[in-house]
């Protein structure tokens, strides 16, 4: 994992927590700036790749396999939660938009750390009487932001993808 996706994946994440924590949802718009950030960052390597390293199977094979696969396990891996009611759905697309970012390779670890924080903060919610169903702008939302939730995941998963590339060149 490069500087300039963790970069990318830091500014889109807090951009949804901060309209998650201010609307109580992650709005659409983010979502696309998201994906185009995605997909322009991902054409700009798939062009080096041809340009530079004259490999365009290999930079497609790499690209397809981390990218699509990153995004697919992202996005099915939340949406499970969301059929259970517990997270939201604009929480579902930013785990897809993590995994087309960052790859399969940091979206495993996004999940696995976004649930253990997830389950954190529920708790920590029940224990201060602060989760409960509000009624906001003409819906039921629940009161934990699950974003916030994510975000940690993301900088957990940042550190053990980081780690595993620092420990596998010693």
């Amino acid at each position: 994992m490069n500087i300039i996706t963790m970069q990318l994946l830091t500014i889109i994440v807090l951009i949804a927590v901060y309209d998650d924590l201010l609307r109580y949802k992650i709005s659409n718009k983010i979502i696309a700036f998201g994906v185009m950030i995605a997909v322009i960052y991902l054409g700009l390597y798939l062009l080096w790749g041809i340009v530079v390293n004259k490999g365009l199977l290999l930079s497609i094979d790499i690209l397809i396999k981390d990218s699509i696969l990153g995004l697919l396990v992202g996005f099915f891996g939340m949406f499970i939660l969301y059929v259970f009611g517990a997270v939201g759905a604009g929480d579902v697309k930013l785990m897809g938009v993590i995994g087309l970012l960052g790859g399969i390779g940091l979206v495993r670890y996004v999940l696995l750390y976004s649930l253990i924080s997830g389950g954190i903060l529920g708790i920590l919610g029940m224990l201060l009487k602060r989760c409960d169903n509000i009624g906001k702008y003409g819906m039921r939302v629940h009161i934990m932001h699950y974003s916030l939730a994510i975000a940690v995941g993301v900088a957990l998963g940042m550190l053990k993808v980081c780690w595993q590339e620092v420990v596998s060149f010693e």
